[in-house]
């Protein structure tokens, strides 16, 4: 147990921490941006009403991420009292770049430079061909075709059917343009950055010329919780684990057409191993690169564990928010089958 103690996760509350009311954040989960006394800016991401449990799978898909060795943003609990809902509770991560110094460009704000008319409601072209041409446009942009690739293996072992274009991202280290400090004080120093990353994407990037006054990375994976089994109810999860067709009813939802990954194959959709077959016919080692980490980093035996304690520290104000037996072992099903389903496309070599 001693060598998963990092993988527990920690507990907030953050009742008493201030609200950042100039910030704003994309998706579909009611969040609030809140600073931690002493400093520490965070996202505070809530559950669907639907299913109070989500936040688990946001947590989950980090911690065993993390083991993984995956570059993934590091989610923990945190709850607030509310007058009149009482105690909610949800995920908490930190700001995947330093916001004194950094921006974080979402893939929609690439995406629609090449293609304006890109469906951003429903995301229909959102597709691996149009990030691939979008990345390959801007020399320093092309590495992360890789990082995208990687992203769609991890989404095909936790099940993460929301891997959208706002759900991936690189960061532009715009500190140097620091110096350039005398702007309007009803402008945050934030806000201002990313005016000016948005205007070198629009002056330099797009138009093909470089500037040595940025740098470049990819973001860690963020928003990973649509997976999971997340939507399962706590009285439906006997279905999936202990009746008598629990193993095909569990295959079915796992593998099944519902299960499809966001990023398409040109117009296709497709499920999450169907589109891995597509990309390694055009790129078959970064493809076999990542199906060979995932598996050879796959540990049965350690992953049940993290899962089974990462909760140890959470005392719930509400039972719906906890992580039940029950589910603890869904999940260990899905990861199970999903990683098989892994390992016979790395075999398919």
């Amino acid at each position: 147990m001693n060598s998963n103690k990092k993988y527990i996760a920690k507990v907030y509350n953050v009742t008493l921490w201030d609200r950042k009311p100039w910030a704003t954040t994309m998706g579909t989960r009611k969040k609030m941006v809140c600073e931690e006394p002493g400093g520490g800016c965070y996202f505070f991401k809530e559950s669907y009403k639907n299913y109070p449990w989500e936040f688990w799978s946001e947590v989950i898909a980090s911690k065993v991420g993390q083991f993984l060795e995956v570059r993934v943003a590091n989610y923990d609990v945190a709850y607030y009292k509310n007058p009149e809902e009482g105690y909610i509770a949800g995920c908490i991560s930190k700001y995947v770049h330093e916001r004194e110094s950094e921006a974080l460009i979402h893939g929609i704000d690439i995406l629609l430079e090449e293609k304006p008319e890109f469906d951003k409601k429903k995301g229909k072209d959102h597709s691996f061909q149009l990030i691939e041409k979008v990345l390959n446009n801007f020399p320093p942009f092309k590495p992360y075709v890789e990082n995208i690739i990687e992203a769609i293996v991890f989404d095909a072992l936790i099940g993460n059917r929301d891997r959208h274009q706002e759900n991936w991202a690189i960061i532009l280290e715009v500190g140097k343009l620091r110096r350039f400090s005398k702007y309007p004080k009803f402008i945050s120093l934030p806000l201002l950055i990313i005016r000016i990353a948005l205007w070198v994407l629009q002056n330099y990037i797009f138009k093909g010329r470089t500037t040595p006054l940025l740098g470049y990375r990819f973001s860690p994976l963020y928003d990973n919780g649509s997976s999971l089994g997340r939507e399962i109810a706590e009285n439906k999860i006997d279905e999936y684990i202990y009746n008598v067709d629990h193993d095909q009813k569990l295959r079915k939802y796992s593998l099944g057409k519902k299960y499809q990954s966001h990023i398409r194959w040109n117009d296709q959709h497709l499920g999450h191993f169907d589109l891995i077959r597509k990309i390694r016919t055009i790129h078959p080692n970064w493809v076999n690169r990542y199906l060979s980490k995932f598996v050879n980093n796959y540990n049965h035996d350690r992953i049940t564990e993290i899962i089974n304690h990462i909760d140890d520290d959470f005392k719930p104000k509400n039972k719906d928010y906890c992580l039940t037996s029950k589910r603890k072992e869904l999940i260990l099903a899905l990861f199970h089958i999903r990683y098989s389903e892994l390992k016979q496309l790395l075999n398919e070599l």
